[in-house]
């Protein structure tokens, strides 16, 4: 189990939030080259997902669709590597099952409900439980991620810039032209350790005005814009 502690930024101040990462972590460098990462999340008709994160429900799970692209949405085929993710949630500490696969030609042109069926029959059964009463993707995010991480690998830190938000199409899900997008002009940073890492994650301090610590939901926020 992890846990994660979260900041929110003006994009305009992201040089200085980066300086203020390497005066406060000790050995700390790029661990990945920088991608666009995108999702579709699932959810129920009456946003079961949606509410228990506003709510900030203690036991919750939230299902996604990911892949990632040098640009944002970039469309699906069957060369595109999916990840199917259930992120659950356990007080403050999170976990993650992960399930691998690519979708065949005929699979990406599916409607909604189509695609949802056809990850029914293919995931593992713990899945199951978790996305039982999804019926609908009811949202699309998309944003840029740069990864940085100890050198003991024990704290991972990303930022995410970029941001953009989608309603998914019903009918010709994979299709992102000519769809509206919704953006953020702030950015977030995300630190992931282990949960015996606590006391040394305290002790970090972002020496930095223009960051805000405290929770963030992507979903909840991308739900709201959407919804306006």
């Amino acid at each position: 189990m992890r846990q994660e502690k979260k900041y929110t930024f003006s994009i305009t101040n992201l040089s200085e939030v980066k300086k203020s990462i390497q005066d406060s972590v000790n050995s700390i460098s790029k661990s990945y080259e920088d991608r666009y990462v995108n999702s579709l999340y699932f959810d129920s008709f009456d946003s079961l997902n949606y509410e228990e994160n506003l709510g900030g429900i203690s036991n919750r799970s939230k299902a996604r669709l990911r892949w990632y692209s040098k640009k944002p949405f970039l469309n699906v085929n069957k060369e595109t590597d999916m990840y199917f993710e259930i992120k659950i949630k356990r007080n403050l500490f999170g976990s993650k099952l992960i399930h691998k696969f690519k979708f065949s030609n005929d699979t990406v042109l599916f409607d909604n409900y189509s695609i949802i069926n056809y990850l029914r029959k293919i995931l593992p059964l713990n899945f199951l439980p978790h996305i039982d009463h999804c019926s609908i993707m009811s949202l699309g995010v998309s944003y840029e991620r740069e990864y940085f991480e100890t050198y003991t690998k024990k704290l991972r830190l990303t930022i995410d810039k970029n941001i953009k938000f989608i309603r998914p199409n019903f009918f010709d899900v994979f299709n992102f032209k000519e769809i509206e997008t919704y953006n953020l002009d702030y950015g977030v940073l995300e630190l992931k350790f282990l949960k015996n890492m606590s006391n040394e994650v305290r002790n970090i301090i972002l020496d930095c005005v223009s960051i805000s610590s405290g929770r963030h939901s992507k979903y909840s926020v991308g739900i709201n814009l959407i919804n306006k």
